[in-house]
C-alpha cells in the first residue's frame, strides 16, 4: 500500500485486513497482497486486497502456506489463465456488507455478489454473472 489514508484499497477494505482468518488475523491491514503472483507492478485495485502479517505471517502468510484454499476464495489467482481480477470473485469480510463474495473493480469499488439461482455462479446486483474461483495452480 502506499500508506496514505487515501489509497483507494485502504478505503475500499474499511482500513482493515479484509481476510479475517479464524484464529490468525490481528484486523489490521499491514499491506497490499497481490491476488496474481509473480508480478509486483500490477497494482491493479481488482488485484490487490488488504492483509495483516507478511508472506509469513498473519492471514497473508495463511493464504501464501494454503494455496488451493486461497484460490477456492479468489484470494489466489493463476497466473497462467485469464488475469481480469476484476472478473474473479473474492470471499471477504467487509466492514460495512459483511462477510460474502465479493467482485473487485479497478476503480477501487467493491460489489456485493450472491448465487445465482440453480447455483451456476455468483451474480451482481445488475444481474452480471461471475463464475465461482477456481484454482489451477500459480
Amino acid at each position: 500500500m502506499s500508506g496514505s489514508p487515501n489509497d483507494p484499497i485502504y478505503i475500499r477494505d474499511g482500513y482493515r485486513c479484509a481476510y479475517q482468518v479464524p484464529g490468525v488475523c490481528s484486523g489490521r491491514a499491514d499491506g497490499a497482497d497481490h491476488r496474481i503472483h509473480g508480478d509486483r507492478s500490477d497494482r491493479r485495485p481488482s488485484n490487490l486486497i488488504s492483509a495483516c502479517g507478511s508472506g509469513t505471517t498473519g492471514c497473508h502468510g495463511w493464504k501464501e502456506a494454503h494455496p488451493a484454499a486461497a484460490g477456492a476464495w479468489g484470494w489466489t489467482v493463476s497466473r497462467h489463465g485469464d488475469r481480469d481480477t476484476s472478473r474473479v470473485p473474492a470471499h471477504l469480510d467487509h466492514p460495512v456488507y459483511g462477510q460474502g463474495w465479493y467482485a473487485l473493480d479497478d476503480e477501487g469499488g467493491i460489489s456485493r455478489l450472491h448465487a445465482a439461482p440453480g447455483g451456476g455462479g455468483l451474480l451482481d446486483s445488475e444481474g452480471r454473472e461471475y463464475a465461482w474461483p477456481r484454482w489451477e495452480g500459480q
